[in-house]
């Protein structure tokens, strides 16, 4: 463009300035500063979206209970029994058979109750030279089965009858049975019961105490009996009291479960 003379030229006709640069050591501290903000803000989302996340998760997934398993669940299932006289040990023998003889015992063997039995028995010696004898017996029997539910039926048949013959008496050829009692037991095993029955013949009376037991597919059978008799003459048996009775059975049962829990022969 022309200006007449004496005319100024306009801001418009002044060659344009170049361009301001900026200094190169701001370049990578701006780069870094976006980067920073691009990060923080995809940390606060992310952040955000797994807690929204948590919040769906506890308000949709029911609550599970803290602790253990129940028990029951936790049992391994018995396939074989073996060694049933190592079941209680000798501490437990000696101070309820004192003086015993070699024990009497029977194989695992099938049965018509769908299990498959075993047994040892132990009975104290006689002794001539002995003005009392201390006639005591024990009698473990196990029985084996496939599951559960069928040592627990069979458990429960056996509680069946206990119950019918609570608090009955019976005079037979061989004397007269009174049989106490049905008693629910805790803590013995997955369940148990006990029944105390009296036999009397002329003048000798044996008492006997039966402890039934569950663990798991084993049904545990528990029979002790005893009395004091006199050695010479035709004096009257004492029959071992109730306490001690019952205090046997209940100590062979706890040993007889835990040689069963710690069995590692009788899993396959």
């Amino acid at each position: 463009m022309t200006h007449g003379p004496g005319s100024s030229p306009t801001v418009w006709d002044q060659p344009p300035k170049p361009p301001r640069r900026r200094p190169p050591w701001l370049m990578p501290i701006v780069a870094s500063v976006i980067a920073g903000l691009l990060t923080a803000g995809t940390v606060f989302l992310t952040s955000a979206m797994q807690g929204e996340q948590t919040k769906e998760h506890l308000h949709t997934t029911p609550s599970t209970p803290v602790g253990p398993a129940p028990l029951q669940s936790q049992k391994r299932q018995f396939t074989k029994l073996s060694e049933i006289c190592d079941t209680v040990p000798i501490g437990t023998l000696t101070a309820l058979v004192p003086d015993h003889d070699e024990p009497h015992s029977e194989p695992l063997r099938h049965s018509s109750n769908g299990g498959s039995n075993t047994y040892c028995e132990w009975s104290a010696r006689y002794d001539e030279s002995s003005a009392i004898q201390r006639e005591r017996t024990l009698k473990v029997q196990l029985s084996l089965f496939p599951n559960t539910n069928e040592a627990a039926s069979t458990t429960n048949f056996e509680r069946g009858l206990a119950k019918r013959r609570s608090s009955t008496k019976d005079i037979t050829a061989r004397g007269e049975f009174k049989t106490g009692p049905y008693i629910e037991l805790q803590g013995f095993g997955d369940e148990a019961f006990v029944q105390q029955t009296n036999q009397e013949e002329q003048r000798r009376v044996t008492a006997s105490l039966s402890l039934w037991a569950r663990h798991a597919n084993v049904a545990i059978s528990i029979d002790y009996s005893g009395a004091d008799t006199p050695t010479a003459g035709n004096r009257r048996s004492t029959p071992l009291n109730a306490q001690l009775l019952r205090s046997g059975v209940e100590t062979a049962v706890r040993d007889v479960i835990n040689y069963l829990s710690t069995c590692t022969s009788c899993h396959d």
